[in-house]
């Protein structure tokens, strides 16, 4: 309540300054995002001083949902604090503009991961029905014995969420030095040199917005 109190006085002091001009001028989305927050913010106090005490409250479940949501819009006010600290707005608004990148990295990996994991499976169920009395087969089954398990291993052996030779031994002792050697391959070029380039675009994305950025601020302190 006291600080639902404390966002009103603010807001009507600025809108006792600027009258009209608050809506209008620069930063106006932000003053309209003010708004919609405060009076969210009051029309959450209003129903809780309503229903307190009230059975009707505590058995209504749809009031109850609206009440939850209610709150959690005070979070929101949490992006106002983004215009005036320019570090956290431009590590936020980097992230966000490599986002783009990033899909595309996924693709491309899902792709290669897709490529390789179905030849390794199918080398590997050659393999088992082959050799079905293999003291490792109940290991490969394990790691690939579908085209998914062989997808997140992986995944797993370029993203540091196993170690890939404990995947590789394996293959290089029961299947052939061959596929441990493809296998290798692709832990190379995935992580020297893909991941390399990836890491390079994500930079000069991040370069480019906070040129962006920047920009934007003094145009905007210009208008002012």
């Amino acid at each position: 309540s006291l600080l639902c109190l404390i966002f009103v006085l603010e807001l009507g002091l600025r809108l006792s300054v600027f009258r009209w001009r608050f809506f209008v001028k620069s930063g106006w989305q932000w003053n309209l995002f003010d708004c919609f927050v405060v009076g969210m913010q009051v029309f959450e106090q209003i129903m809780t001083s309503g229903f307190a005490g009230s059975s009707q409250f505590v058995n209504n479940f749809s009031v109850a949902r609206i009440m939850r949501l209610l709150r959690l819009v005070r979070v929101l006010r949490v992006a106002r604090v983004l215009q005036g600290i320019s570090e956290l707005r431009i590590l936020v608004v980097s992230i966000l503009s490599s986002m783009r990148a990033l899909v595309w990295t996924m693709i491309l990996l899902t792709l290669i991961i897709y490529t390789l994991g179905m030849y390794l499976t199918q080398l590997v169920a050659d393999h088992v029905i082959i050799n079905p009395d293999s003291p490792v087969n109940d290991e490969l089954r394990e790691h690939f014995g579908s085209m998914s398990k062989t997808m997140f291993v992986m995944f797993q052996s370029v993203t540091g969420g196993a170690d890939w030779g404990m995947f590789c031994e394996p293959l290089m002792n029961e299947v052939s030095p061959w596929v441990a050697m493809v296998f290798a391959v692709y832990i190379a070029f995935t992580v020297l040199a893909m991941l390399n380039v990836v890491t390079g675009v994500f930079v000069e994305s991040v370069l480019k917005s906070q040129a962006t950025d920047r920009d934007m601020v003094m145009v905007n302190n210009a208008r002012e």
